[in-house]
């Protein structure tokens, strides 16, 4: 809460100097007080410049204007915490766009943790990575990264980037993606069986 009390209507033509002049200076300090916060303050190098800026969290996604850009700080429905978002223009989406650009699985879960996982990107892009570690007799694979990584659920998967692991030394294996749904669900072929020790990793990116 502010410490200095801001009198908007102050002087009147009425008023005398004598009782108008603690509102104006408390008016003045308000002033300073306000300036000074998330700001270098009057008389210091760089004033009226940002020294950081703080943004409180938003009851609801705040409107912008048409062609407008900002920032906010909202609460995230996937990560449960509150995040930062853009507003941003998007081609064909005339309104534009918020991203919660800090969201990611890093959000609730430590970095060891990750192995699987997701993250936005300030563009508006969506990432997920993962491993798929089931083992399979067939030689095709369906990857649905969804489940593995979690997050988000993309509008429309772009590109994903497999490659093969083994942790035995055993028989090498060879892989081809063959598809990749909207959903990000990656479809492909192995060469032979694998086992337990060996499968893909995988790097998709979407909207």
């Amino acid at each position: 809460m502010p410490t200095y009390t801001y009198n908007e209507n102050t002087p009147q033509s009425s008023d005398k100097i004598n009782t108008t002049q603690p509102i104006i200076q408390s008016n003045f300090q308000a002033i300073d007080e306000l300036i000074g916060e998330n700001h270098v303050g009057f008389n210091a190098d760089g004033f009226g410049k940002h020294a950081v800026i703080e943004m409180p969290v938003q009851g609801a996604a705040p409107t912008f204007e048409t062609d407008e850009n900002g920032f906010y700080n909202l609460l995230n429905a996937t990560t449960g915490k509150n995040e930062l978002y853009i507003h941003k223009q998007r081609q064909g989406v005339a309104a534009g766009e918020s991203i919660p650009f800090s969201a990611s699985v890093l959000s609730n879960t430590a970095t060891a943790s990750c192995t699987n996982g997701w993250s936005y990107l300030p563009s508006g892009l969506l990432v997920r990575w993962g491993k798929n570690t089931t083992a399979v007799a067939a030689a095709t694979f369906s990857i649905d990264t969804a489940t593995i990584s979690g997050g988000p659920a993309f509008t429309k998967a772009l590109c994903a980037i497999i490659s093969g692991y083994s942790n035995s030394g055993g028989t090498p294996f060879y892989w081809v993606q063959t598809g990749l749904s909207d959903l990000g669900v990656i479809n492909g072929k192995y060469s032979t069986t694998i086992t337990t020790s060996q499968g893909i990793t995988y790097f998709v990116i979407g909207v």
